[in-house]
């Protein structure tokens, strides 16, 4: 199983538990949201989730000398 299919399943396997607990009565929606926003303050993402720091700045490098060609696409319209 790929990650991305991997993913996806859990995805299904966990809205369709809260579309049950939400069934039941046990809890809306809006609680499950409050809970996971209370999570991420509470447990803070791992370094590669988290958005670059905005004080880090980074240039790319300039390319000097080549150019991108275009040779495989057509310019004329059929």
């Amino acid at each position: 199983m790929t990650i991305e299919a991997a993913t996806i399943s859990n995805m299904w396997e966990i809205a369709a538990i809260v579309e049950l607990l939400e069934r039941k009565g046990f809890c809306t929606k809006q609680d499950l949201y409050d809970i996971i926003t209370e999570f991420r303050r509470r447990i803070p993402a791992p370094a590669f989730l988290r958005p670059p720091s905005l004080s880090r700045t980074c240039s790319p490098k300039r390319r000097t000398g080549s150019s991108t060609t275009f040779s495989n696409y057509s310019t004329s319209t059929a």
